[in-house]
């Protein structure tokens, strides 16, 4: 629910329940999808956050994919995935995987420190080579529009769907 996986209260979150629950509740029917093939005017675009730790404290890898409808602006979140202790290569496949069963348009991997080296290996697959870019986050990830916090105002203007139709 939190960034860092560190919830605090919603007094002091950017992000508090009434505001999220919107979100859920748009998709209150909905559940995470097996694969996806985008409508016409839409784009399907994959976020990563990549980690190697077991260890309890460590970050977890962390997925998501989400439909764009280019006219509206409303994003529909198709499937995510989070895991810990995740061996390189399976990270890799499970990149790769993603972008084909969802037919992702856009993949951003954040490629700080050891991340750097899946961007070369997922641009060893021909289909993946073109959609695949990296991103190094730092102080703009708390950038009010393009940052963490700018997610708000998508928030605000009703534009998520967070399946949670099911467990």
């Amino acid at each position: 629910r939190e960034y860092q996986n560190n919830p605090v209260d919603d007094a002091a979150s950017i992000f508090p329940h009434d505001l999220t629950q919107h979100a859920l509740d748009a998709g209150a029917e909905l559940t995470f999808l097996p694969a996806y093939r985008k409508a016409a005017g839409e784009v399907v675009v994959l976020g990563v956050d990549l980690a190697v730790s077991e260890a309890a404290r460590a970050d977890f890898t962390v997925a998501i994919v989400a439909a764009f409808e280019l006219a509206t602006g409303q994003r529909r979140v198709l499937t995510a995935v989070r895991a810990k202790g995740l061996a390189l290569d399976r990270q890799v496949a499970l990149l790769h995987d993603l972008c084909v069963d969802y037919g992702v348009d856009l993949a951003i991997v954040e490629q700080n420190g050891f991340q750097r080296w899946v961007l070369d290996a997922l641009r060893a697959w021909p289909e993946l080579r073109e959609r695949v870019f990296g991103h190094t986050t730092g102080q703009a990830e708390n950038d009010l529009e393009g940052g963490i916090p700018g997610l708000k105002l998508a928030l605000l203007a009703d534009k998520w769907v967070m399946p949670c139709g099911d467990a």
